[in-house]
């Protein structure tokens, strides 16, 4: 009787034994993350985005908007995002030059920093004599300007039509020249030729004064009617 006993005496220990091993082995479960630590990494991630995207936004801004607006005139502006991305398929269908990439980051930093139910900027009242503007028909500097337009309207299209359209009207990098209140301002012309303006290069290692006059001169010939009927 003594035998069996202790035989199942052992198998009892070695039981237990084995059942503390595999108690062992089992991993137990991993430490709890800090509750806002994936929360504040993914702000930080996201916020960064944002910045990014809204520095990408105002580079897209200066070359497609201000070349005819001053920022104020955006800036005062509040509107719903749908009306904001109306704004900008209308600039875009009167000439203003935006990929795609470039209207999706402008709409969307227009509505992020001035929403329908964000509170106005004070208005700041100036008088219209003391706005510098090329893009203002009424201060023409009636300079009349002596050159060629068949050589101005050869030069234009071996230089110029690539990105403003073969007849001036605006192309798919440049926006429309014919009847632009600048080409009555000879002076911010030649200088915009010269040392280029935004997106535009410069031209004063190809052009000299005289080729830059011929072009002008073939830009003020266009007719009006043709540009109105075109753009119609």
């Amino acid at each position: 009787m003594k035998f069996p006993i202790a035989a199942a005496l052992i198998a009892v220990v070695l039981f237990i034994i084995g059942l503390g091993a595999w108690w062992m082995m089992v991993p137990g479960p991993l430490p709890a993350p800090e509750e806002n630590e994936p929360v504040a990494a993914v702000e930080a991630e996201d916020e960064e985005s944002i910045a990014d995207r809204d520095v990408m936004a105002k580079q897209a801004l200066e070359a497609n908007c201000q070349v005819c607006h001053e920022m104020r005139m955006i800036t005062t502006m509040r509107l719903t995002p749908a009306q904001w991305k109306a704004e900008v398929d209308k600039m875009v269908n009167w000439g203003a030059v935006a990929s795609e990439g470039e209207r999706e980051l402008i709409t969307e930093y227009l509505a992020r920093h001035y929403p329908a139910d964000a509170p106005r900027s004070p208005v700041e009242l100036i008088a219209l004599a003391s706005v510098q503007s090329p893009e203002l028909a009424d201060r023409l500097d009636g300079e009349t300007i002596e050159g060629d337009p068949a050589e101005g309207q050869r030069l234009y299209k071996t230089l110029c039509a690539a990105c403003h359209g073969p007849t001036a009207l605006g192309g798919d990098l440049g926006p429309r020249l014919a009847n632009r209140a600048i080409i009555g301002h000879a002076a911010a012309y030649d200088e915009i030729v010269r040392k280029g303006l935004r997106r535009m290069p410069p031209f004063e290692t190809v052009l000299n004064a005289q080729q830059q006059r011929d072009i002008l001169v073939w830009l003020r010939d266009i007719p009006r009617d043709v540009v109105a009927q075109t753009s119609r």
